[in-house]
């Protein structure tokens, strides 16, 4: 499928530590373009004017439209300063973290504008937003801030994965957390379950047998559908996106392997598109180092 609208950089974000950037591409999709997305599982490649050479590190749909924000890296170096975009609100808000310990607030309007700089005291790998809280992971553990005072988090608790956690995404029926690890582990996290019915749990995406042990491909990605169904769906560093539901613990299905690490996931407001990014993520030598793909599934 060709892809006829807008795409454009719209944001950039120098990086401390070396020469290079990270870049934000805003790709807007139409409803003429939506609906030439077939419901099978092949899904529809966009086509760029300017390929995106280097690694995608997140996709995220606008709360509001079919807007899809893209970012990747320049260069190679730019993995010295991992930086993860938690989300491009309605006024142009972004969020960033990375190894240099920091969280960053951004203000896209004002183009490479720094609003806000606070200390997480330890390298950051994943975030999300729930409310007026802010989750920052710091290898297996998960401290909770109020957006409105960040001078410390006011919750912090160890997750059930025991191991470094690689992404987390809020729980859109509950006040729980989803984290994936970096062994292929999914867990349900609720840090208030003394007042509540939830259960935490935990599963394996892939589990394979190795050296005796059991062993997973790292989680890069977790994104549930709006509305509260309870489905949500899993992108690893082999290539697999699988939907589960996570209320009757059931896989529902899973879409064809693609030829790169699945780096990012994204539903769109209605929950009718899954952006999907197939993009090397210098987590392993197995990787293909070649132009990342973003891909557009119809549920």
């Amino acid at each position: 499928v060709q892809f006829h609208q807008s795409i454009s950089t719209i944001f950039e974000i120098p990086n401390a530590s070396s020469s290079s950037t990270v870049t934000f591409v805003l790709a807007k999709l139409q409803n003429t373009f939506a609906s030439r997305v077939s419901r099978d599982m092949s899904g529809a490649r966009l086509e760029f004017q300017n390929p995106i050479e280097d690694a995608i590190s997140k996709l995220k749909f606008s709360p509001e439209s079919n807007n899809l924000l893209i970012a990747s890296w320049d260069s190679v170096t730019t993995l010295l300063y991992y930086l993860v975009v938690l989300s491009l609100c309605g006024s142009g808000e972004v969020i960033s973290t990375g190894l240099d310990k920091k969280i960053k607030f951004w203000d896209t309007r004002l183009g490479q504008s720094l609003v806000l700089s606070t200390d997480a005291g330890a390298p950051v790998r994943c975030i999300t937003v729930n409310g007026n809280s802010l989750v920052v992971c710091v290898a297996a553990s998960m401290h909770i801030y109020d957006l409105r005072s960040l001078d410390r988090p006011f919750q912090s608790y160890e997750s059930q994965v025991e191991v470094p956690i690689r992404c987390v995404t809020s729980v859109p029926f509950s006040t729980g957390y989803a984290v994936g690890s970096v062994d292929g582990q999914v867990a349900l996290d609720f840090p208030n379950t003394a007042c509540s019915t939830e259960m935490k749990y935990t599963f394996r995406c892939h589990p394979k047998s190795m050296k005796g042990r059991l062993h997973g491909a790292c989680i890069n990605a977790i994104e549930f559908t709006p509305g509260g169904s309870g489905t949500f769906v899993t992108g690893d560093n082999e290539g697999y996106v699988i939907s589960w539901n996570a209320k009757s613990r059931r896989r529902l299905f899973e879409l064809p392997k693609y030829s790169n690490s699945v780096a990012s996931l994204a539903f769109n407001h209605t929950g009718e598109l899954l952006a999907v990014a197939s993009s090397h993520t210098y987590q392993e030598a197995s990787e293909k180092e070649e132009p990342p793909q973003v891909f557009i599934h119809k549920f």
